[in-house]
């Protein structure tokens, strides 16, 4: 089967472009401002040339990937950010559906407030802000396409290999330890809302096991979930890196208030009991082993 992959440039993007390159999946990614080979260069937002691309390459499966995943992005260029999340999703749900193509979108735990976890894949979203408004604004895109095969994956917070520490909301955290300790400034970092940081080479290969049970019955699943099994705050993530590149912690502090202009939900646990149920492979990694993977280089 072949794969067409949006967003194959960005840090979830590249993980699946490479781990679907050694699978039995032919796969094409697309990109726009950082596409270089192997990325094609497509402008998702041009309805046209998205869908002479599909006509041009015929994909069996579109993974969806491109976004701005950035909160206070969203917040500061909203239209810019709708067009992005919600726009080109709901063209591509259109094309998908006319050309009988399965499209899996990648959304959020932002669609959930982070009241009562865990969360099922049928409970009913309560975003806080507009980033998970507008993620889940392009779940609905998705639901409603008539005569559409989907599925939505939700993920939430990831991190991956990269060149710049910031590009991950996790690694930037390592980024901030070594600033504070180069000028000796305190830094506070959030104690207050729980993460589960999720490695992009485990959610890459939870997809390729996705696109597999398409590939046998032919069925969409509908929603699922796919989370790190590990519970941390952004503080208890320096203390872990800290300990595991031997940096100092003296200038780090826990923030226990609400000090950001977005507001996030407290603990959005993802329930993944469907992917148990549907006999999905869920296979993850230690948090210890993959950040030491991701920041080997820094």
């Amino acid at each position: 089967m072949r794969v067409l992959l949006t967003g194959a440039s960005g840090l979830l993007g590249r993980a699946v472009l490479s781990k679907f390159s050694s699978s039995s999946f032919e796969i094409i990614g697309t990109g726009f401002s950082r596409a270089a080979p192997p990325v094609v260069k497509l402008n998702i937002l041009d309805a046209g040339a998205v869908e002479s691309f599909i006509d041009d390459h015929t994909p069996d499966i579109v993974i969806h990937a491109a976004a701005e995943r950035r909160p206070e992005a969203v917040q500061e260029n909203y239209d810019q950010a709708k067009q992005l999340n919600v726009d080109s999703t709901d063209n591509l749900a259109s094309i998908c559906a006319r050309k009988d193509v399965y499209l899996i979108y990648i959304s959020t735990d932002y669609v959930f407030d982070g009241e009562k976890p865990p969360f099922q894949v049928d409970d009913k979203p309560n975003p806080l802000n507009k980033y998970g408004e507008l993620k889940l604004a392009g779940e609905t895109c998705v639901k409603e396409k008539e005569g559409l095969k989907w599925c939505i994956l939700r993920i939430p917070v990831l991190y991956g290999c990269t060149d710049k520490l910031d590009e991950s909301a996790v690694t930037i955290l390592y980024q901030a330890l070594l600033q504070s300790i180069e000028n000796k400034r305190m830094a506070k970092m959030n104690h207050i809302e729980r993460r589960y940081p999720t490695f992009t080479e485990d959610a890459a290969g939870f997809l390729i096991r996705v696109c597999e049970k398409y590939e046998e019955d032919g069925k969409a699943v509908g929603v699922l979930h796919f989370i790190g099994d590990e519970c941390m705050t952004k503080y208890e993530m320096v203390q872990r890196m800290a300990k595991l590149k031997d940096k100092s912690l003296d200038f780090i502090e826990a923030e226990t208030k609400v000090s950001s202009t977005v507001k996030r939900p407290f603990d959005c646990f993802l329930s993944m009991d469907k992917c148990k149920d549907l006999n999905l492979q869920c296979s993850r990694t230690s948090f210890d082993t993959a950040i030491l993977t991701v920041l080997q280089n820094f």
